[in-house]
C-alpha cells in the first residue's frame, strides 16, 4: 500500500492521495491520513473497487506463480 501511494507521487510530481481507505479495522501504517473502515468493501466504493481490481490482478498472476511454485496448488 505504501508503495502505490508513493508511485502515485512520483508520476504525477505531486501525491494525489490526501486519505488512504483501508478495508479492516487496523491501519498499515502509512504516511498519510488514512481510515480503516470494518467491512469497507460494503461500505466505500472506491475499497469495493480497489478490491476487484486487486482480485483480478491476483487472478492473472497466479497461473505464472504456480509454474515456479507448483506444490502450493
Amino acid at each position: 500500500m505504501q508503495r502505490i501511494t508513493e508511485l502515485c507521487g512520483s508520476q504525477f510530481g505531486t501525491s494525489l492521495v490526501y486519505l488512504a481507505l483501508v478495508d479492516g479495522n487496523q491501519l498499515p501504517g502509512l504516511e498519510m491520513d488514512s481510515e480503516a473502515i470494518v467491512k469497507g468493501d460494503s461500505k466505500s466504493m472506491s475499497i469495493a473497487a480497489a478490491s476487484i481490481l486487486a482480485k483480478v490482478t491476483r487472478d492473472r498472476i497466479m497461473p505464472e506463480i504456480d509454474k515456479v511454485y507448483p506444490q502450493y496448488g
